[in-house]
């Protein structure tokens, strides 16, 4: 398998880049777990969210609460 991925953003392919690369660019989305992702050896397109190698860099914490309980 190559070190190298790609993922869609609207109708447009980005890569090849590394994986720190693709998981910047992921953190930057408002879903990053949605988001297309493919690299060699991969049948076909799959979520960032459902590969492991990924899955673990897309973790947010929960949106802080303002003002009064």
């Amino acid at each position: 398998m190559s070190d190298f991925w790609y993922y869609a953003e609207g109708s447009e392919t980005v890569g090849p880049i590394d994986l720190a690369a693709l998981a910047q660019a992921l953190k930057s989305m408002a879903r990053p777990g949605d988001v297309l992702v493919w690299q060699e050896g991969y049948k076909d397109w799959i979520e960032a969210g459902a590969v492991p190698a990924l899955s673990h860099l897309l973790v947010r914490p929960p949106r802080r609460r303002t003002g009064s309980s």
